[in-house]
């Protein structure tokens, strides 16, 4: 009886200190939340702290970004809505490629937009408006009515001659006008070649002098 407690005492002490190769195990320390917060499960590394640019680089703040673009706000502008200086904002372009590609993209839409609104103004174009009319007996009868918007002369001297700045230029001759010293100036297209049709430069030429006759009365 005395032998078989003995046996179990000895059986209890190996399970309460197991060995491996003749050495203790170590035990492992414990780390407090706070730490775990900062260690990431693999290597026990530090996590990065995320930074200001984190939010505008990637997500809704990258969204954002491109919305305000696309819309054609100002790089300036767009550092002052994130709260940062252009400087600043300037170097996370050059150091995030997919902020870089955004501006990129978005500027590539706006300046899109912006084209085709300018080449409808120089060639003129027909809108559509929706309009109302009263019948005698009172019935409201809803209509679409084209209306066409002619040519715009400024918009045709500024497209040709920054699309075609070989064939056409933009001359400012200032003129004085009082002893102050105050200038007025006249704007001419100057065609170098023969890039417009006979009857298109013709039709410029009479728009420039209507324009300019509305100005003098004026």
């Amino acid at each position: 009886m005395g032998e078989t407690r003995t046996k179990e005492k000895e059986n209890r002490t190996r399970i309460q200190h197991p060995k491996e190769g003749g050495r203790k195990k170590k035990r492992v320390p414990s780390i407090s939340a706070r730490e775990k917060k900062y260690l990431d499960g693999a290597g026990g590394r530090p996590k990065r702290r995320k930074t200001k640019a984190d939010r505008w680089i990637s997500g809704n703040g990258l969204d954002a970004i491109k919305t305000w673009k696309r819309n054609g706000v100002s790089d300036e502008e767009i550092a002052k809505n994130i709260g940062v200086s252009r400087s600043t904002l300037n170097e996370w372009k050059r150091k995030y490629p997919d902020l870089s590609d955004a501006f990129t993209r978005a500027r590539a839409v706006a300046d899109a937009v912006i084209e085709g609104a300018l080449f409808r103004a120089a060639k003129g174009h027909v809108v559509n408006l929706k309009k109302i009319r009263i019948t005698a007996n009172g019935d409201i009868i809803e209509y679409t009515e084209e209306h066409y918007i002619p040519p715009d002369v400024k918009a045709m001297i500024f497209y040709l001659t920054n699309r075609m700045p070989g064939s056409y230029k933009h001359n400012r001759d200032l003129i004085p006008e009082d002893a102050k010293g105050n200038t007025g100036g006249k704007v001419e297209i100057v065609v170098q070649q023969d890039g417009l049709a006979e009857v298109e430069a013709r039709a410029i030429a009479e728009a420039m002098e209507k324009e300019g006759n509305a100005n003098g009365s004026a």
